[in-house]
């Protein structure tokens, strides 16, 4: 601060990229030892809270639920897929995507994407917005799971496995906040709902939804253990 002194309350932070990924020089011994060094890294269940309260597009915020390693790359990460959304948000308010017209018309829009997360994610995300089937959304499960329940059979007699996870990732990030799981729980037919909605997925998934409550310590959203 060259000698500057700051008023009380007040703490200086610095923040800068580091490794060989960026175009920056290193900080010397003398510098650092100024600081309290914390090496940062994006998670995307951290991001996804700033996500949902900052507009980000729907399909963009489903698809990192059901990514977690979304940010494992330089190239994909939260300001990018911001991008990503902005240009979802375009094209439906200029109508180049709308619900009749789905965006295989549009070839520029996907290589927009590209060049905002790069040639792999880009194609994931971009069969992920334009395919057929779409997952479920956590409040149609959660409020009216036996309006759902057929397509869910479905799902399962059509080994549509993709669809089924997807449909349980957003549930499971949905019910992330600890508000939102306590008012579900505190909900008999809710909480019913949920469980009907495990209860019918294929066993592989039913034991990631039973560690998944385990972890997050959610005992009222586990599955009653069957008979053998």
């Amino acid at each position: 601060m060259n000698g500057r002194r700051l008023g009380d309350g007040w703490v200086p932070v610095a923040a800068a990229n580091t490794g060989g990924t960026y175009d920056v020089d290193e900080l010397d011994p003398a510098f650092t030892s100024r600081f309290i060094c914390v090496r940062v890294t994006a998670a995307v269940d951290h991001w996804l809270d700033w996500a949902r309260a900052a507009g980000i597009h729907e399909r963009v915020l489903d698809f990192a639920v059901i990514h977690p390693e979304l940010f494992e790359t330089a190239e994909s990460n939260p300001r990018a897929w911001e991008g990503v959304s902005k240009l979802l948000h375009a094209g439906e308010r200029e109508q180049l995507i709308t619900p009749r017209h789905r965006p295989a018309a549009t070839p520029l829009l996907q290589k927009l994407i590209a060049g905002l997360v790069g040639d792999t994610w880009s194609a994931s995300f971009w069969q992920y917005y334009v395919g057929a089937g779409r997952p479920l959304e956590p409040a149609s499960i959660i409020t009216q799971y036996a309006t759902q329940r057929p397509t869910v059979s479905q799902w399962v007699s059509q080994k549509r496995l993709d669809l089924l996870h997807q449909t349980m990732k957003m549930l499971q990030g949905h019910l992330q906040s600890q508000a939102i799981h306590d008012a579900v729980v505190a909900h008999e037919v809710q909480r019913l709902n949920v469980i009907g909605f495990v209860s019918d997925l294929p066993a592989e998934l039913r034991k990631k939804w039973s560690a998944w409550v385990a972890d997050r310590e959610f005992p009222k959203l586990a599955l009653a253990k069957r008979r053998s």
